[in-house]
């Protein structure tokens, strides 16, 4: 079985690698296996509210991978004019007009017209390095 990742699931992981930062478990591009156990540990039990399978340091490494594809998604769009972060609702902003004309050309960007993402800026601090 898979496992599934609720928001406060991501939340949990997203806190525990911020703790792994400051740990020094970190390098470079990279992170220390003993990030991914610690994370499994942090986030043991959490399949009881999410279903699915155990989130092991496997499933932790590759939700990872996940949220940082997503977040380099919305970071690209946030740097093409006409497209801006709305901090209050979690959302990339932009007109009708810009949206239509970026999704007639890129289909698959259409998920993110309003979709919340509430983990972009942590996302963005432990992708920068800046936790």
């Amino acid at each position: 079985p898979r496992a599934n990742w609720r928001p406060t699931s991501d939340t949990k992981l997203i806190h525990t690698l911020e703790d792994q930062v400051r740990a020094g478990n970190k390098a470079g591009n990279g992170w220390k296996q003993a990030t991914w156990v610690a994370c499994a540990r942090a986030l043991a039990g959490s399949e009881n509210e999410d279903g699915g399978a155990v989130k092991d340091a496997n499933r932790c490494a590759s939700r990872w991978k996940t949220l940082k594809h997503d977040h380099g998604v919305v970071a690209k769009l946030l740097k093409l004019s006409g497209f801006g972060w709305n901090s209050g609702t979690h959302t990339v902003d932009a007109t009708q007009s810009v949206w239509d004309d970026y999704i007639e050309k890129h289909p698959s960007a259409a998920s993110w017209r309003g979709k919340e993402f509430p983990h972009y800026e942590a996302l963005d601090a432990l992708i920068r390095d800046t936790v």
